[in-house]
């Protein structure tokens, strides 16, 4: 069989776009709308970051990456906008590479996926308080 390797497609540069056009265009699109507040750089983080994975394929095992975006903002207004931009650029990344495989006439070495996965998190709420020296000392 003949793979379409994500190396060959460019999943990175697809996702990021010429000098990361597509990353700035979510920033400023949730910019425009949610303008930071004072003494705020932004409303809106994203991370792309990769990890690797061995694939067994019928003919040997590959190296195949892993693509992670992570989006950080301040209010779960920007959060739920940002993520669904996010979510469009993965969608439509996604699809130009299954045409692209067709094109080719290859297959895929896997069959990317876009999941979402929520964590939530609140600063102000993380405290550390020492027990004081009555309590440690008499439980």
């Amino acid at each position: 069989m003949n793979y379409l390797t994500q190396d060959d497609f460019g999943f990175r540069g697809r996702i990021l776009g010429a000098e990361e056009c597509n990353i700035h265009r979510l920033l400023e699109t949730v910019g425009r709308e949610n303008p930071p507040k004072r003494n705020e750089e932004t409303s809106v983080e994203l991370r792309l970051c990769t990890t690797t994975r061995q694939v067994e394929l019928p003919a040997g095992s590959a190296t195949e990456e892993l693509f992670s975006l992570y989006v950080f903002a301040r209010s779960n207004e920007v959060f739920l906008q940002a993520t669904k931009l996010a979510h469009e650029l993965l969608a439509n990344v996604v699809e130009e590479y299954k045409r692209y495989a067709e094109k080719l006439g290859k297959d895929m070495m896997s069959d990317p996926r876009i999941r979402r996965t929520d964590l939530f998190f609140d600063v102000t709420d993380l405290r550390f308080e020492e027990p004081s020296r009555k309590t440690a000392m008499n439980p």
